[in-house]
This record gives structure tokens, C-alpha cells and sequence, in this order.
């Protein structure tokens, strides 16, 4: 029995005491040695999609390396924090924030001119259930979380390949992945029903697995019910899970896993993301910004960071997708890049 015991911990390469799949180990794995290895990096926050088996593999473990971890949260959105004993943010049980006579003035004046709306006064809630922590997290603050480029493992649901091959958007894949290898930036401009939203990024992640390189895609979404409706689409065409290798993360809820390299986000997730800093997009390979034509603040400054960021992210890709015809606007704005047009059934 112990032998059979150490064949199934070498294989898994977790524990006894929590056996976890091997690429979920594996992947573990790269981003603890990423972690350790950069100095400006003094936490790394994991998603609520991870089980108590591994929540548990990861804790036993980040304690050998002298780290320390903590899990916040109930049921589906518990998640965990690997942080370093020096330089942390994370505040210990035992810190006291000290408000003066006119700090506490300025609160009373403040909630008294702007009072905290239901929904802000639940989500600021604390019961006795829940840990007295301040949730100054990834999800909370809307940002998506670190991860690494993989390269990409899955298949098709083979009842699907006659629907998927009937899109127009794959009939044009040879000349979409032609278009991408050789330019930074592109414009899709494709009718609605044509299948970029939910092929595009896929006939990505083959080209990827078919030349075995490693990929992490963003694909953003003016709408938070878009972004979730359309991760489930594509976990179910490809036979899976949401929250494997496909996810999706929006303010205050996230599908996703060490393995996830195709995460659906709103336009403000990504927004706040780039904001953290330049090392935002580290490990990033492609970003979809789908309905481009969406004008709205989050959409218009999001261009304006991702254009700023793309010189210093050489390898980043970048795709635009629209559903009109006036594409040009974005073309100039990203210094003419090309327009790739695609025809398609209005509904």
C-alpha cells in the first residue's frame, strides 16, 4: 500500500495528504519560481475556482519555501494569498488604524454628502462568520490575476466541428493567423453571427498548441453577463469545465485556475489591471478587445493604455474587433494597422 501511495504521490507530484492533478502542480510550480525570483513581486493572490484539495497542496507547500499563505472567504469565493514575510501589503490581525478628531469629522461629512448605497453596504458587510480582514484583493478591486503563458492542452467537442466550420470567421482563419503573426495590432471588422467572439481566440489557442508555444489571452467585453456567457460557450466547445483552461473574470467573481490561458473579462477588469503598473501585462501573449465600436469611458481608456503599453510589450498581440464598418477610426489611431474584414449573418 505505501508503495502504491508513493507511485500515485510521484505522479500527481502533490502529497498524501493532498494529491492534485499534475498540471495543476505543474503550473504551481512556474508561478512560485516566478514569484520567488522577482523581487518588485510581494504577494501572489490565487482564484476562487481552486478546490479545498488544492488550496490545501498549495499551503503545505509555499510553507517549505518559508512563504506564508492565507485563505479568505466562503464556499465558491474562497481564495488564497501566497505572500513574502518582508514587504507584504497584506495587514496582520494585530494592526490599528488611528482616526484623529478631524479625520473623523471629515468620514461623518463625507458618508453624510455621499451615503453608502445597499449594495456597498453589503458587499462592506462583516459578520461574525466571516474574517475581520480587509478583502483588498484581485477580485474586489477588479483586477485580473498573475499568471503564466502555457502552452495550450485541450480539444474540440467533435459535435460541434461541423457547426464551428460553417462560421465565416473560420473560413478566414488562414488569413486571421496571418494577419496576427505579422502585426502587432489589427482590426476584425466582422457582422455580428460571424464567430469572432467565441473562434477567434480559439483558432489562437490552436495555432498555439499546433506550434507548441505558449500562450495567455485576454479577451475584454463591454458587458460583465457577455464575459460570462461567452467563457461557458467556449468551455463547452472544448469539453471542459469553466475555469480550467477557459475562464472568465468580472468585479467581484472569477472563474479561473492556475491553467486557465484564455480568460473573458469586462473592459474595466483589464483597465484596472493595467493600471497596477508596467508589469501588468508580464507573460501576456494576446489581448482581444471585442465590441470596440462600444464607445463608452472604460473602452476609450482602455485604448489609450493598451497603446501605451504596447511599446514596451514587444511580443503582445493585439486585436480590436468590431461589428461596423467604420474601422478606420481605430486603424489610424494605432498608427494604420490593417483591417481584416469578415462577412457575416446579421440576427
Amino acid at each position: 500500500m505505501s508503495n502504491m501511495n508513493s507511485k500515485r504521490g510521484k505522479k500527481t507530484m502533490g502529497n498524501k495528504h493532498f494529491p492534485i492533478a499534475e498540471s495543476v502542480s505543474i503550473a504551481l510550480k512556474i508561478q512560485l519560481d516566478k514569484f520567488l525570483n522577482d523581487e518588485n513581486e510581494t504577494e501572489l493572490k490565487f482564484p476562487t475556482f481552486l478546490s479545498a484539495q488544492e488550496r490545501g497542496f498549495i499551503h503545505e507547500t509555499v510553507a517549505k519555501l518559508g512563504l506564508k499563505s492565507k485563505s479568505r472567504g466562503k464556499g465558491v469565493n474562497r481564495y488564497l494569498t501566497i505572500y513574502k514575510r518582508v514587504g507584504s501589503t497584506i495587514i496582520q490581525n494585530d494592526a490599528k488604524l488611528i482616526l484623529d478628531s478631524n479625520m473623523r469629522c471629515s468620514i461623518v461629512e463625507m458618508l453624510s454628502s455621499f451615503p453608502l448605497t445597499n449594495k456597498e453596504r453589503d458587499d462592506l458587510s462583516v459578520g461574525p462568520e466571516k474574517e475581520r480582514q480587509p478583502q483588498l484583493t484581485h477580485k474586489v478591486l477588479g483586477q485580473l490575476n498573475n499568471g503564466v503563458a502555457q502552452i495550450p492542452n485541450t480539444t474540440y467537442n467533435p459535435d460541434l466541428l461541423k457547426f464551428r466550420e460553417k462560421l465565416p470567421v473560420y473560413e478566414h482563419r488562414q488569413e486571421l493567423l496571418n494577419a496576427i503573426s505579422h502585426n502587432q495590432v489589427i482590426v476584425v471588422a466582422g457582422a455580428t453571427g460571424c464567430g469572432k467572439t467565441t473562434q477567434l481566440p480559439q483558432l489562437v489557442l490552436d495555432w498555439c498548441q499546433e506550434q507548441k508555444q505558449p500562450a495567455r489571452i485576454y479577451c475584454t467585453q463591454p458587458r460583465r453577463i457577455s464575459a460570462v456567457s461567452v467563457a461557458e460557450r467556449v468551455a463547452f466547445e472544448r469539453m471542459e469545465k469553466i475555469g480550467q483552461s477557459i475562464g472568465y473574470q468580472i468585479r467581484l467573481e472569477s472563474r479561473i485556475s492556475p491553467r486557465t490561458v484564455l480568460t473573458y473579462c469586462t473592459n474595466g477588469v483589464l483597465l484596472r489591471t493595467l493600471m497596477a503598473g508596467e508589469n501588468s501585462l508580464a507573460g501576456v501573449t494576446h489581448i482581444f478587445v471585442d465590441e470596440v465600436h462600444e464607445r463608452d469611458k472604460f473602452s476609450d481608456f482602455l485604448l489609450i493604455a493598451l497603446r501605451d503599453a504596447l511599446p514596451r510589450c514587444k511580443d503582445l498581440k493585439l486585436m480590436l474587433m468590431s461589428a461596423t464598418c467604420d474601422t478606420q477610426i481605430f486603424s489610424r489611431y494605432f498608427n494604420n494597422c490593417p483591417v481584416v474584414s469578415i462577412p457575416g449573418s446579421v440576427f
